[in-house]
Parts: C-alpha cells; sequence; structure tokens
C-alpha cells in the first residue's frame, strides 16, 4: 500500500532522515554520545558477519568504541559515509520502518598502505519515537560490495577533527 504523503508525512519524514543524518555524522566524528543519542536503550544491531547486538549501550560499546579508539590511531585517517537513496517503508504512529542506501569511505593510514575501503550497504531499520524522537530500535546492516583503492589524499582524523 503507498505511502499517504501529507504534511505529517513530511514533518516525519525530516525529523527521521534528520536523526539518520546526526546518525552518520557521529560515526564520521567518533562521537560516541552522539552515536548512542541515535539508539533506543534496547536497540538491536545486526552486522554482516556478527551476532545481532542488543542494549543501546552494548552496541556502543562493542562496535564505537573500538573503532574509534582506531580512528584515533595512525592506522586509520577517516571515515565517510554518504547517504543515498532513503525511504520510509512504513509509518505508522510512533513506528517506522526504514531503507536507507550509503556509500560508506575509510581511509586507511600509511601504516596500513594508504588503501580506501569503499562499500555500498543498505541500512534496514525500525525505528520508534519516545519523547518525541525518534531513535533505531532494530537495524540490520548488509553489504552490497566493497573494494579497496588507492588514496593520494587523506586529512588524518585528529587533524580533521580540530580543524571542526
Amino acid at each position: 500500500m503507498p505511502l499517504q504523503i501529507d504534511d505529517r508525512y513530511a514533518r516525519e519524514f525530516c525529523a527521521i532522515q534528520e536523526l539518520m543524518t546526526r546518525y552518520f555524522q557521529a560515526v564520521d566524528r567518533g562521537d560516541v554520545v552522539q552515536v548512542r543519542s541515535c539508539l533506543a536503550d534496547d536497540a538491536r544491531v545486526a552486522l554482516p558477519e556478527r551476532d545481532a547486538i542488543a542494549g543501546g549501550d552494548a552496541v556502543v560499546d562493542a562496535i564505537f568504541r573500538p573503532a574509534f579508539a582506531y580512528l584515533k590511531e595512525d592506522t586509520a585517517r577517516c571515515r565517510t559515509h554518504f547517504m543515498g537513496n532513503f525511504r520510509i517503508e512504513r509509518l505508522e504512529g510512533d513506528l517506522a520502518e526504514t531503507e536507507t542506501y550509503v556509500i560508506a569511505v575509510r581511509v586507511m593510514g600509511e601504516a596500513a598502505g594508504d588503501i580506501a575501503d569503499v562499500m555500498s550497504l543498505r541500512y534496514l531499520d525500525r525505528l520508534r519515537r519516545a519523547g518525541g524522537q525518534w531513535r533505531i530500535g532494530e537495524r540490520r546492516m548488509t553489504r552490497d560490495w566493497s573494494c579497496r583503492l588507492p588514496t593520494t589524499f587523506a586529512m588524518p582524523f585528529a587533524r580533521r577533527v580540530a580543524a571542526i
């Protein structure tokens, strides 16, 4: 059944897309607090080749703290997540289901050979609104394809963050 696009839908679309934008911005900046603010307390996240993780704090501790520590070493220069197609598949009251296409690039530093890992990802999310804020309740990430490319320039993460 097609979604009815009206003023309410437009407001919810903007609010949900803002949640996704804040999430990817937080991941690229290495901001644990902002990532956590995007997750419901009982969030469940499933990544490729990994068991699902339950609980917002557990997700941050298992995925993001190690990833962000890695960014601070010279082995990783930066990450960029670029949102492409975004669609709300279902919107009913305080529940929504979305699909977001993302091109993600992780630039590895000199120690890793100045290589860029490029991935096409899809995020299949179930969102909940509580206290007037949308949060990620359940997330399944899939990887459509990936490749490794040489880089010619990448600003080190610490220098990029200092410039913000």
